[in-house]
């Protein structure tokens, strides 16, 4: 859905959708969910902010949350 929000032109709402998922994605690893690299598909690309990225790398996910 975020990649949605993306196509849709509405960036916030797609990177938004991300924070909120956080809690509730349970990877195999903590980059499945938003790599360190660059975001290789295009319409994550513009979800994928700082923020989002930033969110994603430092706080735990999946078992290692609990």
């Amino acid at each position: 859905m975020a990649g949605w929000y993306a196509t849709e032109g509405r960036t916030a709402l797609g990177a938004t959708m991300l924070l909120a998922a956080h809690d509730r994605w349970w990877p195999y690893k903590k980059w499945d969910a938003i790599p360190d690299s660059a975001v290789l598909q295009p319409t994550l690309r513009l979800v994928v902010t700082d923020r989002v990225r930033e969110h994603y790398l430092t706080q735990p996910i999946g078992p290692e949350a609990e």
